[in-house]
């Protein structure tokens, strides 16, 4: 996805923009380089749902006011799931056993 929103944005920003993969620690590694990188805007970050959740973590190193959010890119379904022979059925299941 950063491959082809970075070719889509070059023509605009007439510049380049060479995508790195930065595997490792669901997303903490490449949010690290990011925080580190000089803040000159040559630095961006495609954040995928599942490591903007991190987010939510009290001990996360990544804090909302670190970032500067620049738009959404990706917008995709979420679910909570359970096994077939689980005792929940419906969400009321589930609610009522949280409570």
């Amino acid at each position: 996805m950063a491959r082809k929103r970075g070719q889509l944005i070059e023509p605009e920003l007439k510049v380049a923009l060479p995508v790195i993969n930065v595997p490792g620690a669901t997303g903490q590694t490449g949010h690290a380089k990011l925080l580190a990188a000089n803040a000159d805007g040559y630095t961006m970050e495609v954040m995928t749902g599942d490591t903007c959740a991190l987010l939510a973590d009290p001990y996360a190193k990544l804090k909302v006011a670190d970032i500067i959010p620049l738009g959404v890119v990706i917008q995709q379904a979420s679910g909570f799931f359970v096994a077939e022979n689980s005792p929940y059925k419906t969400w009321a299941d589930v609610e009522k056993a949280a409570k």
